[in-house]
């Protein structure tokens, strides 16, 4: 990954945490999502994107989209599953 928010996967998963309980009290739906980090490596070359927060988010909503329309046959190149 090319981006460094947190220097450690602990300081992410507390600010994940802590991102997820003020989403949650405000009433919003959370889904967590597994990412793959060879298919997400994958969707950003499909997709000419840098490997950052801003493509995760935008990886992970395709993949939230395309469970939501429960399709049957991959929608792009980078869909392993």
């Amino acid at each position: 990954m090319e981006d460094k928010v947190d220097e450690t996967y602990e300081a992410w998963l507390q600010t994940a945490l802590r991102t997820e309980q003020e989403l949650r009290k405000k009433g919003a739906a959370i889904e967590r999502v597994p990412v793959d980090l060879a298919d997400f490596d994958l969707w950003c070359t499909v997709h000419q994107k840098k490997r950052d927060g801003a493509a995760r988010a935008a990886y992970v909503c395709e993949r939230i989209n395309r469970k939501l329309r429960n399709d049957s046959e991959p929608s792009s190149p980078y869909d392993r599953s």
